[in-house]
């Protein structure tokens, strides 16, 4: 039996097209070609970072104006700290503010 690989993950991954079975194609910061499913050409995204820890202590306000501004975003989702809880009303107003 052998060591299962952690997985890795893709920040910014731009989908430019369809691959074979419907799957997105597109390519992350370093040039790599990133396959996906539930992608359509024009999306961007973070790719396996559900469950990734950032480094250092992360602002949701930045994070926010990041994904507006430098990541030429049309929106934030902001979901809870795991699968099926919601966001803090503490939070959803923090990242209202930073949207503008």
């Amino acid at each position: 039996m052998g060591r299962r690989k952690k997985p890795k993950v893709y920040p910014n991954v731009q989908f430019t097209g369809i691959a074979d079975k419907g799957r997105a194609v597109g390519r992350d910061e370093e040039g790599r070609v990133i396959f996906a499913d539930g992608a359509v050409p024009g999306d961007v995204a973070d790719v396996l970072v559900k469950h990734a820890q950032p480094l250092g202590n992360p602002s949701l306000t930045l994070a926010v104006r990041e994904t507006l501004e430098r990541g030429l975003a049309d929106g934030a989702i902001l979901s809870g700290m795991a699968t099926g809880l919601p966001p803090s009303v503490e939070d959803l107003e923090m990242a209202k503010r930073a949207a503008g």
